[in-house]
C-alpha cells in the first residue's frame, strides 16, 4: 500500500487533527484518510473547496430533509387514550384522601434525634446480629463446620 509523509505541516494543525481523530475515535493516520477521502469526494462531485459552497450545499442538503421530515408529536398516544368517568376518578381520589387520612392518624413514631440514640440503635442491631450470627455458628451452621454434639 502506498505511504504519504508530509513535511512542514504547522504544529497548530497537527494538535487539530490529533484532536479531531480523538473526537472520532480513530488514529491519526485513519483521521487523515478520512479527510482526504472527504475532500476527493467532494472534488469528484465538482464542489469548491470555498467554505462559502459547502456551507450552502450543506444548508440546501438540512433544508430538504427538513421539508421531507413528518411532524413529530410525542405524546400523540394520549389522544387515543379514553379518559375514565367523573365518577370513578372521584371515588379513587376519596379512597386516596381516606387512606391519607389514616397514615395521619398514626402516632408519630418516637425515636431520639440526638447522636446518642442513634449509636445506640446502631449497637443493639449490631449486637443482634451478632447474636444471630454465634448462634449459627453455635449450631454448626457457620463456616461450613460441624460443631459434635
Amino acid at each position: 500500500m502506498p505511504a504519504l509523509q508530509v513535511r512542514d505541516l504547522p504544529e497548530e494543525m497537527y494538535v487539530d487533527l490529533k484532536a479531531c481523530a480523538a473526537r472520532n475515535h480513530r488514529s491519526i493516520a485513519q483521521q487523515t484518510i478520512a479527510f482526504i477521502e472527504d475532500g476527493l469526494e467532494r472534488d469528484r462531485e465538482g464542489a469548491s473547496s470555498s467554505p462559502e459552497l459547502h456551507d450552502a450545499l450543506l444548508y440546501d442538503k438540512v433544508q430538504e430533509a427538513m421539508d421531507n421530515a413528518r411532524p413529530i408529536r410525542p405524546f400523540s398516544w394520549l389522544s387515543a387514550v379514553e379518559s375514565e368517568p367523573d365518577d370513578v376518578v372521584k371515588a379513587r381520589q376519596a379512597k386516596r384522601d381516606k387512606l391519607v387520612e389514616r397514615i395521619r392518624s398514626f402516632p408519630p413514631p418516637r425515636m431520639s434525634a440526638t447522636c446518642e440514640g442513634i449509636a445506640k440503635m446502631i449497637r443493639e442491631e449490631r449486637d443482634v446480629r451478632a447474636d444471630s450470627v454465634a448462634g449459627a455458628v453455635d449450631r454448626g451452621l457457620g463456616a461450613g463446620r460441624v460443631v459434635p454434639s
